[in-house]
């Protein structure tokens, strides 16, 4: 787990650049917002941000609705992420 206030400026700053490239290039292969959402979500919890706060902040500062944000994370509890009891998110291994 990565908290970003434990990070230097210059790896956060690296860190949100990998998200803004990501998003870009899925608005270029014309994938849907919800679509493009759960990317997202998936990156950031990949990157190391990991509670629903930061998540739902982090996407939504990329112009995602952050109400869409949140339902979509908590729907997909145990579908594409987990929560641990300490409420922080990681990603389920891909299926053989």
């Amino acid at each position: 787990m990565t908290s970003t206030d434990t990070l230097p400026p210059s790896e956060v700053a690296a860190m949100f650049r990998r998200l803004e490239d990501l998003h870009w290039h899925c608005q270029q292969r014309v994938t849907s917002r919800h679509d493009q959402a759960i990317v997202l979500v998936t990156a950031c919890i990949e990157e190391g941000i990991v509670t629903g706060r930061h998540i739902v902040g982090t996407v939504a500062s990329m112009g995602f609705k952050p109400r869409h944000v949140g339902k979509l994370l908590h729907d997909n509890i145990g579908n594409l992420w987990q929560r641990d009891g300490e409420r922080f998110y990681i990603t389920l291994p891909p299926l053989n």
